[in-house]
């Protein structure tokens, strides 16, 4: 169904005399001056996220508040979802994804209003939902944007599929953190949204003191136990413009936990690195890692380089970094990945950046997929060894090698021979899988590209071995 201008029964002179009954409508205009007033912000603030000690969300008045942000941000997500049914390959039931008298120009529109809230810095945000106050901006004018979305209230949609199962499960408790998980997975099944978007959805239910993950709510979140939810709820889903087989409900609903325990700091890198640090073999690596000169380590790569993916809970990078700076507070590092990158897309969109930031050393592990990427790399290295930069190359961190994607299969001796060639390290990482005897076991759930959390713990002690010069 959806509910905009057209099909609402209330004028929108009479909106406004709504708004005086219904605080929680009239602060969500507040919020949405906001959104339009400011400037997006200039990059997203790292997880760990807290609950804001001013948001009480068993306080009447800041869970209708609360409750009517959900509302707009689900409708945000499905008015793009309504989008990509109709421009993208797979289409989703024609009712339940219709534009209805909206155009697309409008719904695409509609769909960016999520974007604007979630660019709100998180502190001014969490002063409107305290106060209900915006600064005596005009929210009259922006109230209407509310009205307009559509309203995602087909039972067969994923997140009211959810919503259900768990309002049953947990007899009615935790309503608006049944709201809010059931919102992620709404989002989290559209899948290219994940690494931004999504992680705008769970930065600010967290900060409004929510809970965002099935383990959260008190129910068992097992691998088989999140298969068992699909196996029932799959066949309850509405066809959607993507993919919602049980598994992919096991799927979806296991990224909530990994991401969950991240962006709450329940478990991430630094969890990783501070039980890393307690184990012996690398406790005896703790001297000569202190001992290490000033540095400023860059890496360079795709998702298997970084955190935020979903498979694991910190990169092999990240957690040997992590490491050293528990150690060692002269080290610094910084990521300039993106999931699919290639050496192509790195001169694009890092190498501008990385040159700036100045490292003293760079670990790259990209996809070398044709001859522009070769030429690409070849302008990396230089451009690096160019500023005084030791450039490091990892062959690969997964026991199953390279996926042969693209023109050339002897990519490992290519990499190898252009280290020889511009004075560059090559590590050949891919093979040390073989001192470890439960390597297959490393594969994530339903795929063979990336890694489990064990499988990069092993790699950061083999970066830890190379760092504390025992490699």
């Amino acid at each position: 169904m959806l509910l905009n201008s057209t099909f609402h029964p209330v004028e929108a002179s009479m909106r406004r005399l709504l708004s005086r009954f219904y605080p929680a409508v009239a602060a969500l205009s507040l919020l949405l001056a906001f959104s339009f007033s400011m400037a997006p912000a200039a990059e997203r603030p790292d997880p760990p996220f807290t609950a804001d000690s001013r948001i009480d969300p068993g306080d009447p008045a800041q869970a209708g508040l609360i409750s009517q942000l959900i509302t707009f941000l689900d409708g945000t997500v499905y008015a793009g979802q309504i989008v990509l049914s109709e421009t993208g390959q797979v289409k989703g039931d024609p009712e339940i994804f219709s534009p209805g008298t909206l155009s697309l120009e409008r719904l695409g529109e509609l769909a960016s209003y999520g974007d604007s809230i979630a660019a709100i810095p998180g502190s001014t945000l969490m002063d409107a939902l305290a106060y209900g106050d915006a600064g005596g901006l005009d929210a009259e004018r922006y109230q209407d944007i509310a009205y307009a979305l559509p309203l995602p209230s087909a039972p067969g949609l994923p997140l009211n599929v959810l919503r259900a199962y768990l309002e049953k499960r947990l007899e009615g408790q935790d309503k608006l953190s049944v709201r809010a998980v059931s919102s992620l997975l709404q989002l989290c099944m559209e899948i290219e949204r994940d690494a931004d978007l999504l992680q705008d959805f769970f930065r600010i239910y967290i900060n409004v003191g929510l809970k965002v993950s099935l383990s959260q709510l008190g129910l068992p979140a097992g691998e088989d136990d999140l298969l068992k939810i699909g196996q029932e709820l799959s066949p309850l889903t509405a066809k959607c413009p993507y993919s919602t087989t049980p598994q992919d409900w096991q799927v979806m609903l296991y990224k909530l936990e990994m991401w969950g325990a991240k962006n709450t700091g329940q478990r991430d890198r630094k969890v990783l690195a501070s039980e890393l640090l307690k184990d012996p073999a690398v406790s005896a690596l703790r001297p000569a890692l202190a001992k290490l000169p000033p540095r400023r380590v860059a890496f360079l790569g795709h998702s298997l380089t970084m955190s935020l993916h979903w498979s694991t809970y910190g990169s092999w990078c990240d957690i040997a970094a992590e490491v050293v700076k528990q150690v060692n507070p002269q080290f610094e590092y910084g990521d300039f990945n993106s999931g699919g990158l290639t050496p192509t897309r790195a001169v694009q969109k890092h190498l501008k950046d990385l040159l700036a930031w100045h490292p003293d050393e760079t670990y790259m592990l990209m996809s070398i997929r044709n001859k522009e990427d070769r030429r690409s790399l070849e302008k990396i290295i230089s451009d690096l060894k160019g500023i005084g930069c030791k450039v490091f190359i990892v062959d690969d961190v997964r026991p199953w090698g390279f996926r042969n994607e693209g023109e050339y299969k002897d990519t490992y001796s290519w990499l190898e021979a252009l280290c020889r060639k511009e004075g560059a390290t090559f590590l050949a990482f891919q093979q040390l899988y073989k001192k470890a005897p439960v390597w297959k076991a490393w594969r994530p759930l339903t795929e063979d590209i990336h890694l489990r959390t064990e499988g990069h713990i092993f790699y950061a002690r083999e970066l830890l071995n190379l760092w504390a010069g025992k490699m």
